[in-house]
């Protein structure tokens, strides 16, 4: 891992308030730290606190920055079960080597260690099925699309057709 500046923490609370009273694109402040409003990572934290896999928690949000960079942004930690800080991070649900895109369906909240064990595989046991139905149809038109096309695996494509299995069971 990186060589990270903690410059202070904030709750979970805190940093969620904050973040959900500004419009998309617009850099808000917490605990007096600018952060950009945008960012991949805020979006899933906001749909979720918790590891898509392990299901640990993020306890906290940490402002932090490399030692040559000028803006701090904000990571989320949550703690192993021998109490020990771990980052949280957003998963790509179809990889984006796989075709999947940065689309905010296409991500979910996921621990570092759960995150680095899955790498670029496709895991239809992690696929969240709590949507809107819109959302549900725009992730079913894309993962059909995806199994059309030549280049992946048998075993990717076999992947595909459970996952559209589990979303026939919700469509």
């Amino acid at each position: 891992m990186s060589n990270r500046i903690r410059l202070g923490t904030c709750s979970v609370e805190e940093f969620l308030n904050e973040y959900r009273s500004i419009k998309d694109s617009a850099r808000f402040t917490v605990c007096e730290h600018s952060l950009k409003g945008n960012s991949l990572r805020y979006k899933a934290f906001n749909k979720s606190l918790y590891c898509a896999k392990c299901e640990i928690g993020i306890s906290f949000f940490a402002f932090e920055k490399e030692e040559k960079d000028t803006h701090c942004h904000a990571n989320a930690y949550g703690y192993d079960k021998d109490r020990n800080e771990i980052l949280f991070t957003i998963d790509h649900i179809i990889p984006k080597s796989r075709g999947g895109g940065n689309h905010p369906l296409n991500l979910q909240t996921m621990c570092y260690t759960c995150n680095a064990e899955k790498a670029d595989t496709l895991d239809e046991n992690l696929f969240n099925f709590k949507l809107k139905k819109s959302d549900l149809n725009l992730i079913y038109n894309l993962l059909t699309k995806r199994i059309k096309e030549p280049e992946h695996s048998e075993e990717y494509k076999k992947k595909i057709r459970n996952i559209i299995k589990k979303f026939d069971k919700f469509r």
